[in-house]
């Protein structure tokens, strides 16, 4: 799995993350290719046995990088929550 390392933060993600955002307003699995490269994300985690929590922590830190509000950051881990958590182990 390969990870991007933010140079402000030292902040770590899949290099597959962005791809599951729309460019324009940082919209988690908004859009169809947006929608298919999450589930590509999705089964990159668990065939590497990576849970929501970390999961979760990447997207935290993507967006971050990416200059989004909390309130915004909330929004798409509760999005995506609903879209991957149960097929996360943890």
């Amino acid at each position: 799995m390969g990870f991007s390392v933010g140079k402000e933060r030292s902040m770590a993600f899949d290099l597959r993350l962005p791809g599951c955002f729309s460019e324009s307003d940082l919209i988690f699995a908004n859009h169809a290719a947006d929608e298919e490269r999450a589930f590509e994300w999705l089964v990159s985690l668990r065939e590497g046995g990576i849970g929501w929590t970390e999961a979760r922590r990447q997207i935290s830190e993507y967006l971050q990088t990416r200059g989004a509000s909390k309130a915004h950051i909330e929004r798409q881990i509760t999005r995506a929550r609903s879209m991957m958590k149960p097929w996360l182990v943890h």
